[in-house]
């Protein structure tokens, strides 16, 4: 079955908006340029992406993911967090109009040279025959 761009677009805003739904405190990434590889069923092959970030760019996404504002596409919210002896696990809910997303995520890595993101995504309604996607991003500093 080939999926189209409609998963990639979607992976990255789930992850993205449920990634930023997290508590004030999370560990600061180190300054410079990251590069992320996005991996799931529904993707074969995955997507890699790079971007450029430093404390500012950091704190401003981490606000307007717990705010919820997320470019106004979805409104998110952490229902539960936890420090874990490796990283964070917490559990967010993001909703738009069409779809409501409840998603499992687990954060682990020094934030410094490499880090991992690790997420299961509930879709209600189904999104395009699917109840469920596990997603795992890599991240790297580059």
């Amino acid at each position: 079955m080939r999926f189209s761009g409609m998963w990639v677009a979607v992976s990255v805003a789930l992850i993205c908006c449920s990634a930023f739904a997290q508590p004030l405190d999370y560990p600061k990434r180190k300054s410079g340029m990251w590069e992320a590889k996005i991996e799931s069923v529904q993707m074969p092959g995955g997507v890699t992406t790079q971007e450029c970030v430093d404390e500012k760019t950091d704190a401003e996404m981490q606000k307007q993911g717990i705010m919820g504002k997320n470019n106004g596409k979805y409104s998110c919210r952490l229902i539960s967090s936890k420090k874990t002896a490796k990283g964070w696990e917490y559990n967010s809910e993001c909703k738009n109009p069409q779809l409501t997303v409840n998603a499992h995520t687990v954060i682990s890595g020094d934030m410094q040279s490499a880090y991992s993101v690790d997420s299961l995504a509930r879709f209600d309604p189904p999104m395009m025959g699917q109840k469920e996607m596990r997603t795992q991003m890599k991240l790297r500093y580059v």
